[in-house]
């Protein structure tokens, strides 16, 4: 995926887990003894990984993909597009993915207040808005992946 020419960062890239439902052709026993599929629902396994290795593989990819962004359902591209030049939006996109990667691992807030500087730098925010004081409005995702160190 990085190595996509891509002109306006207007293509987003996201992840879903695999969620095999009753009533869906994944389920027919021909796919099922196609793919080794075993389970249902959210837990499940097949010839390559199962559900219990999902988010360490996506956190994986998402850690590998720094040149395409990832689509957040809070985020607006049209907004962010009439607002911030491209070299401008591509910086937010790679700071962003930075620091979700940092909140992700768990990284001591030495490691994720740079970040947030550089992303309020580039958004032109006022000195002294990314301290100490901003450390308790953030929202960490819901996943501890293990990774070797």
């Amino acid at each position: 995926m990085n190595s996509l020419s891509l002109k306006n960062l207007l293509t987003t890239y996201r992840l879903f887990t695999l969620l095999v439902e009753p009533l869906t052709q994944l389920n027919d026993p021909v796919n099922r003894a196609k793919w080794n599929l075993e389970g249902s629902l959210g837990k499940w396994s097949h010839y390559t990984m199962n559900s219990d290795e999902v988010m360490n593989a996506s956190f994986e990819l998402f850690r590998g993909v720094t040149d395409v962004p990832y689509h957040y359902d809070e985020e607006s591209n049209f907004f962010n597009r009439a607002k911030f030049r491209l070299p401008t939006r591509k910086m937010l996109f790679q700071l962003r993915q930075q620091l979700t990667v940092k909140l992700i691992e768990n990284a001591p807030w030495d490691q994720i207040e740079p970040i947030l500087i550089r992303i309020a730098q580039q958004m032109n925010v006022p000195a002294g808005r990314t301290g100490e004081s901003i450390r308790h409005e953030i929202s960490l995702p819901a996943i501890n992946p293990t990774h070797p160190d």
